[in-house]
């Protein structure tokens, strides 16, 4: 049984961005253009062509299919892990895994697979003045302790400890991955990462810790008073990273650091929200399916990739029913998913849904030790 995720809400369109509506489907330059067409309106389209196109042919689906669709994808997926926890032990009991369509292709021409994504901390940090205190100062202070903006370095002791040892097999995957040009976008990158090659720039950015620290000091709204001040700061978690060790790494590490320096303002630390990273075995048999189905409809060898943000509903799949979870996207990188004028390309829409009526037929056939009776 493989559990189909998909979401009907979108984004609240600005309207003068949009070089066409929004809310009506409108085809330019071989193109699908709306809101939610390359995500997942125009997704579950795809979903329900196959469905259709199996029952006319009097074809039989080749494996049991259940859909679980949501309207609050934009919302952090509010209400999905309650209900997902409600639904555990008897809508979800059956099901071996999980597929989603979420993300788009590193490019526009070669299909990808998406094995990974990483996970947030996000704190608020408040620095109120006591006596003569210089808040903006003490705020510094904290900040330069917590962080190294040229090396890109967290400086809390023992933090990067148990993230998950880079193989030389992990490395070829990266090598692998196609229409990733470094040259292109070399001249862009910051001067400390201008002679990287592909491997270490992609690694920094899927694949190890980082921090990245509001630039600007904005002043507490709930107490109206410029006698306090705050930045936010998002941590970014990845594999074999625990969350909550992590945040007590974190807010232990401002409370000494208060009292080491003798800082002498109220410090005040908060955890506003948190996601947790994913991430899957590409060895596995779903995707073996997905990349046998890649390369009949494409006849290309996909390649795998993570996504340097988190990706609410994926993770709250993978915490609350632990199975295998596909993220399988059919867009490529210019279809603007989520933003003004989004659009699917005719290409990526019909070969998309070739792409998951392929990844159903090798669903049912590959053929692995560790696949259950779907």
């Amino acid at each position: 049984m493989v559990c189909v995720y998909g979401y009907l809400d979108v984004k609240l369109p600005a309207m003068e961005e949009w070089k066409t509506d929004p809310w009506t489907l409108t085809q330019v330059d071989k193109r699908f253009h709306g809101a939610g067409t390359a995500s997942g309106k125009g997704i579950l389209l795809c979903w329900f062509h196959i469905i259709e196109a199996f029952k006319r042919t009097n074809t039989p689906l080749p494996v049991n299919i259940k859909f679980v669709i949501e309207s609050m994808n934009h919302r952090s997926s509010q209400g999905l892990a309650e209900f997902l926890q409600t639904k555990k032990l008897d809508f979800f009991s059956n099901v071996n895994c999980i597929v989603s369509c979420e993300g788009e292709w590193i490019g526009e021409k070669y299909p990808c697979i998406i094995y990974g994504t990483v996970g947030h901390l996000v704190f608020d940090i408040f620095v109120e003045q006591k006596d003569d205190s210089d808040i903006k100062a003490d705020m510094e202070a904290i900040m330069n302790s917590l962080y190294d903006p040229i090396g890109e370095e967290i400086l809390i002791p023992h933090f990067n400890d148990f993230v998950k040892q880079i193989t030389p097999d992990e490395e070829g995957v990266y090598e692998a991955i196609q229409e990733f040009d470094i040259d292109k976008i070399r001249p862009s990158l910051p001067k400390n990462k201008q002679k990287w090659d592909k491997i270490k720039l992609l690694m920094h950015y899927w694949r190890l810790p980082n921090m990245h620290i509001s630039e600007d000091i904005n002043c507490s709204c709930d107490k109206n008073s410029k006698n306090i001040i705050k930045r936010q700061v998002i941590v970014k978690l990845v594999q074999r990273q625990v969350m909550d060790n992590a945040y007590m790494q974190f807010s232990s590490f401002v409370e000494e650091t208060v009292v080491k320096l003798g800082i002498k303002s109220k410090v005040t630390c908060k955890m506003i929200s948190s996601t947790r990273h994913w991430s899957e075995n590409i060895r596995s048999w779903n995707y073996e399916a997905a990349r046998r189905a890649t390369i009949q409809t494409y006849k290309e060898e996909p390649s795998f990739i993570r996504e340097d943000r988190p990706v609410t509903s994926i993770s709250t799949l993978d915490g609350t029913l632990e199975k295998n979870i596909l993220v399988l996207p059919l867009v490529g990188n210019g279809s603007k998913t989520g933003e003004a004028n989004e659009n699917i390309a005719y290409r990526n829409f019909f070969e998309g849904t070739k792409l998951l009526a392929a990844y159903l037929i090798q669903l049912a056939q590959v053929d692995d030790v560790e696949k259950p009776n779907i």
